[in-house]
């Protein structure tokens, strides 16, 4: 796992900040449990697409909200063996992706300033 690749601009890591928390209550395993499988979860997906997360940064909103809503799927991916209903693993998601929503409101406020 590359740490270039894996770490974030200071916004970026705020949001996984968010992210891990959220995960963590409703996965039932400790914040640093999921921050290492999130960090595998980026780092799976950097290798596949030979990017960083602080590349997703430069793409328009269709890409990032897709490379995003990637990485959640390769970490829904990995805890099919703790939360084995699709549908709940599916609420996660779109819980998640409500996660980023609301980040990505909260950073335009906070540039706007």
């Amino acid at each position: 796992m590359d740490p270039e690749k894996t770490t974030g601009y200071r916004d970026q890591e705020l949001l996984l900040n968010a992210l891990i928390a959220f995960l963590a209550k409703h996965v039932n395993r400790s914040e640093h449990i999921i921050r290492g499988m999130i960090k595998q979860s980026i780092s799976q997906w950097a290798s596949e697409h030979n990017s960083s997360l602080k590349e997703i940064k430069i793409k328009d909103e269709e890409d990032r909200l897709r490379f995003v809503s990637e990485i959640i799927d390769i970490f829904l991916e990995k805890i099919k063996h703790i939360i084995e209903s699709k549908m709940q693993r599916e609420k996660l998601k779109k819980n998640a992706l409500l996660i980023y929503e609301q980040w990505k409101r909260t950073k335009r406020d906070e540039s706007s300033e």
